[in-house]
C-alpha cells in the first residue's frame, strides 16, 4: 500500500449494519525513507487517529525495541493534534502481532502472559540503555499509552507452514491454518464490535457518509498545510 486507501464494508450477518470506513495505510518504515518519508508517516497517523473509531498497528513477530523505534517517526502524530476538548473521541489501539504464536507472550520468567499483558509490558518497560535509538523507542511508549487509552492486542500465528509462504497468495482460505483463521475471526468480531460500539462522533452527533468525506477533506487540507489537526473545528465548519 501507498499512500492513503479508503473503502467502505458493512457487517454481511446484520442487514442493518451501517457502513464501516476502512482507511488503509501505507507501512510505516521510519527513517528508512528519509526525512520526507518520516514527515509523512507523521501526517497519515495523524489523519488516521482524529477520524477513527479504532486504530490497528501491524507489526511482525514480537514487540521489541527494533519495532518500536521503526514507529518513531509515525509516533509524532501527536504534535499535530488539538486534544483539547476532543479527548472522548480518541480511538482505540489493536495491535496485530504478525506471525507470533500466542504461546510465545512469556514476562522474562518465562511465565506465559495473555497479549494484551504482553503489548502492556512491552509499552511499559525498556532495556535500560539510553542510546538514541532506545530514546526513541521510548518516546513511542510514552505516545501510544498518552493517546490510546483503550489498547488491544491480538496475536496473529502464520498463515500456513514456512514452506508454503511463498505460494500463499495461491492458497485457498480454507486451506490456511486453524490456528490463522480463529486468530483472524477474532480480529473481524473485535474490529466490528469496536467500531459499531463506539461510532465516530463529535460533540455526541454522529457523523454521516456526507459529513465524513467534508470532514476527510477539511482534515487532509490542514494535514497538507503542516497544520494542527482539530476535529471540533474541521466539523463546524462543515456544518
Amino acid at each position: 500500500t501507498e499512500g492513503l486507501w479508503l473503502w467502505g464494508m458493512t457487517d454481511e450477518s446484520d442487514p442493518q449494519s451501517p457502513l464501516l470506513a476502512i482507511l488503509d495505510c501505507e507501512a510505516f518504515v521510519g527513517h528508512a525513507r528519509g526525512m520526507d518519508s518520516s514527515d509523512r508517516e507523521a501526517r497519515y497517523m495523524s489523519l488516521c487517529a482524529v477520524l477513527a473509531s479504532l486504530v490497528v498497528l501491524n507489526t511482525r513477530g514480537a514487540l521489541t525495541d527494533d519495532v518500536l523505534q521503526t514507529l518513531a517517526p509515525a509516533s509524532r502524530f501527536g504534535d499535530s493534534i488539538e486534544e483539547r476538548g476532543s479527548e472522548g473521541q480518541r480511538p482505540a489501539l489493536l495491535w496485530l502481532l504478525r506471525d507470533f504464536e500466542e504461546t510465545a507472550a512469556r514476562d522474562a520468567m518465562g511465565r506465559q502472559l495473555s497479549t494484551d499483558d504482553y503489548m502492556e509490558r512491552a509499552l511499559s518497560t525498556s532495556n535500560g540503555v539510553q542510546g538514541p535509538k532506545d530514546l526513541a523507542a521510548g518516546e513511542v511508549r510514552q505516545t501510544l499509552v498518552r493517546f490510546f487509552r483503550q489498547r488491544t492486542c491480538i496475536a496473529l500465528p502464520p498463515p500456513t507452514a514456512a514452506a508454503q509462504l511463498g505460494r500463499l497468495k495461491e492458497l485457498p482460505y480454507g486451506n490456511l491454518s486453524a490456528g490463522f483463521k480463529s486468530a483472524a475471526d477474532q480480529v473481524r468480531a473485535h474490529v466490528l464490535s469496536s467500531c459499531l460500539g463506539n461510532p465516530k462522533g463529535v460533540s455526541g452527533q454522529a457523523i454521516g457518509c456526507l459529513a465524513f468525506t467534508h470532514l476527510l477533506r477539511q482534515l487532509v487540507e490542514a494535514a497538507n498545510g503542516n497544520r494542527i489537526l482539530s476535529i471540533r473545528s474541521s466539523w463546524e465548519s462543515v456544518q
